[in-house]
């Protein structure tokens, strides 16, 4: 059946629209002197010939709205691929996430993420630690299984403020990732604080338990102990940036004997922000007499603090060095530079520590002979 319905408009003594179809094999006209009464009786007539039937009428079993996406769909793809095949390539790589998805999943799918991130190794590292503590306990559930309690009892085990605020920011970028991604609506940690940690004074070591240190490391370990130490102790670098500058390919080149100037790079100093330490007296007589590459591992460490008669406090070389380096410049702003810290921590937290002798004392510590 011929089902097309031409509108011809029609110009001179007699001005209108004709509209032509053919019906029963037989051609057919109307005229219609308003457009819009010719559009009426195009419609009128095409609904006529094809019938009553919506379906056939529409030729689609689409609603309005999927027709729309397929066009929106099409002019994206802008015939790099066929509808089908643009479908088939997203349902390879779908995941159906009405109850989330499974924790291993998501914790890989994570994982994924931090990589690309640009973040530090060490810092992905942690990230990954936790993610992986979480899912073992979640094993074989759902990322919808991440409820309140679920967390809360997780959070439970961690009982230092430091700790506390450290595990729960690592998870908190987890399950982020998570919600973000579609697999939770929303994110259960938000109800969980963190725990204030009350500031303590620093504990430092006496200028004569750094000599004792330096002489056990000197005399009980391999011979890259010794710098990594006295590195600790006289510039007053952390841990974490002492195992990231130990490190790296140009260590003479930030460890400068010639300039006096140890420089920490944006990618070792924490915060991102460079730090340069001026290299003293004392040091600098270290690292001549101990040339080698600066290196001492969690296990050492542990023997050699069992040697030692004192115990070391927590981060308690880098709050010596601290302390040094203020009676030194005797100006919190300076200090804070040097140190990474801010001048308000320097002033609430390192004066009052050591005499004048002391310290003294401590900047004149040297290598014992070999």
């Amino acid at each position: 059946m011929e089902m097309k319905v031409h509108i011809n408009e029609i110009k001179g003594k007699k001005v209108g629209y004709k509209i032509r179809w053919t019906e029963d094999g037989k051609p057919k006209e109307a005229f219609r002197k308003e457009y819009k009464d010719a559009t009426a009786l195009q419609a009128s007539v095409r609904e006529r010939l094809i019938g009553d039937s919506k379906e056939e009428y529409r030729k689609t079993h689409l609603s309005d709205s999927q027709l729309k996406d397929a066009e929106a769909a099409l002019l994206e793809l802008n015939g790099r691929l066929s509808l089908r095949e643009a479908s088939r390539l997203a349902l390879e790589h779908w995941v159906d996430a009405s109850s989330g998805i499974c924790i291993d999943e998501a914790c890989w799918r994570f994982f994924e993420s931090l990589e690309s991130e640009g973040l530090r190794p060490d810092t992905i590292t942690k990230y990954k630690q936790t993610a992986k503590r979480i899912a073992k306990k979640l094993e074989g559930e759902q990322t919808s299984d991440l409820t309140y309690e679920c967390v809360k009892s997780f959070m439970g085990q961690f009982k230092h403020p430091l700790d506390f605020n450290a595990r729960r920011r690592e998870l908190n970028r987890f399950i982020n990732y998570i919600v973000d991604s579609g697999w939770l609506p929303s994110n259960p940690l938000n109800g969980i604080k963190p725990k204030k940690n009350d500031p303590k004074q620093p504990e430092v070591i006496s200028p004569e338990q750094v000599t004792e240190l330096l002489r056990v490391a000197a005399g009980n370990f391999p011979e890259g102990a010794v710098p990594y130490l006295a590195l600790s102790v006289f510039a007053a670098i952390r841990p974490e940036e002492m195992k990231r500058l130990s490190s790296q390919s140009n260590l003479k080149n930030l460890v400068n004997i010639d300039t006096g100037i140890i420089t920490l790079p944006a990618h070792v100093a924490k915060g991102r922000r460079i730090r340069n330490i001026k290299i003293r007296p004392a040091l600098k007589s270290f690292l001549i007499a101990h040339p080698e590459s600066p290196e001492l591992n969690g296990y050492q460490l542990k023997k050699l603090k069992r040697l030692l008669s004192f115990k070391i406090p927590h981060d308690g070389l880098r709050h010596t060095g601290i302390t040094g380096i203020y009676m030194e410049h005797r100006s919190f702003g300076d200090t804070a530079l040097e140190t990474g810290n801010s001048e308000r921590i320097i002033r609430d937290h390192y004066l009052g520590f050591w005499t004048d002798a002391q310290a003294e004392k401590f900047w004149s510590i040297k290598p014992t002979t070999k």
